[in-house]
């Protein structure tokens, strides 16, 4: 199953733990079904809204994948939108001033799309705050549609690793480790969404939400994980 995110104001969020890094380089890589287009919707969002101290991860009004972290941002010109389904979808940026890579899979289709992102970004600062997924911490951007995963990693994960995320749970640790990876298959909202990467951004506050009906096709999560 999945968590259902059904209104701007919907967010899971709790501690920073050890996302609290400077992305340069940095991956970050979540699997979602969106219900509604054409608007933006913040699907990962780690720090505060310093400029230069957050790791931003959205959908944006046209469709287009997001990734910012310094006073600008980059976008893909692929786009995700409802009528896709499920899909995998990842950014990654290395070091230095750099062009973010961009990632989608379609589950319906069997489709890859690897790509460049339109522009630069430079590193941004190691931030303070706290993790959110779904929203951001003005939490009025919030996903529209279902999130079942969502990782991310101080590493430049290749194409061939984020191709190895699409159908089970253990290719997020084996491609590298995680510094932080949420799995939101809760059976209830009153539980908490835990960090398994071990690095404690737990995330035990929630506006909002829903338990998904609907689940990730093929994807497995592994003996022990719930």
């Amino acid at each position: 199953m999945a968590c259902n995110f059904g209104s701007a104001g919907d967010v899971v969020g709790g501690s920073i733990g050890a996302c609290g890094f400077a992305f340069g380089p940095g991956t970050v890589a979540t699997i979602l079904r969106r219900t509604t287009d054409g608007t933006v919707q913040v699907v990962v969002f780690i720090g505060n809204n310093a400029v230069g101290e957050r790791h931003q991860f959205a959908l944006l009004n046209d469709d287009t994948i997001q990734l910012r972290l310094t006073a600008g941002s980059v976008t893909s010109s692929t786009t995700v939108t409802s009528a896709m389904g499920w899909v995998l979808i990842a950014a990654s940026k290395a070091s230095g001033t750099a062009t973010p890579r961009f990632h989608k899979y379609v589950y319906s289709t069997n489709a890859w799309t690897h790509e460049d992102g339109g522009g630069t970004e430079g590193n941004n600062g190691a931030p303070s705050g706290d993790a959110y997924v779904g929203n951001y911490v003005n939490f009025d951007a919030g996903m529209r549609g279902d999130i079942a995963v969502a990782g991310i990693w101080n590493v430049v994960l290749t194409d061939a690793q984020v191709e190895s995320l699409a159908f089970t749970l253990a290719g997020w640790f084996a491609a590298a480790q995680p510094k932080g990876l949420w799995v939101l298959d809760q059976n209830s909202t009153a539980q908490n969404v835990m960090d398994l990467s071990g690095g404690g951004a737990i995330l035990n506050a929630r506006i909002g939400t829903s338990v998904s009906t609907s689940s990730v096709p093929v994807f497995n999560y592994g003996a022990g994980v719930s």
